[in-house]
């Protein structure tokens, strides 16, 4: 990730854009801690429900809250994604790094699926999402 002086916000920023800062990329608070616990959880939470979208009974019986669960997990997401690039100095800079293009790639699976003629992205895809994230 570049470095913490090319990603903090400007000195004339508003003081709720320094705060989102702290939480989401000073890891050495309180408040950047639970924040990350928080994200962890979400991120655990999101895969369970894909890997139970995957068994054939469970998306029979399920499939209408799990496909709701996603949607509710990519909004999250996305949220978080823009609140990264909105609390930053240099959004472009945060984009185009290996964690920004993460965060990109993480809410891409479900949003391409609107394009998609049977409503399912790629499961390939999804898998190499989530290869991806877990190598760092």
């Amino acid at each position: 990730m570049p470095g913490e002086n090319n990603l903090r916000p400007p000195v004339e920023a508003t003081r709720r854009r320094h705060r989102a800062y702290v939480v989401i990329f000073r890891h050495d608070t309180r408040a950047g801690r639970a924040f990350d616990v928080l994200l962890i959880g979400f991120i655990l939470a999101s895969v369970l429900v894909i890997m139970l979208e995957s068994v054939a009974s469970v998306r029979a019986e399920y499939g209408s809250l799990l496909r709701g669960a996603e949607w509710f997990f990519t909004g999250l997401f996305t949220v978080e994604y823009v609140t990264r690039l909105w609390c930053v100095g240099r959004p472009l800079t945060y984009a185009k790094s290996p964690l920004g293009l993460i965060d990109l790639l993480s809410v891409l699976p479900t949003t391409s699926r609107c394009s998609s003629r049977e409503g399912r992205s790629s499961p390939s895809f999804e898998s190499y999402v989530c290869s991806e994230f877990f190598a760092f």
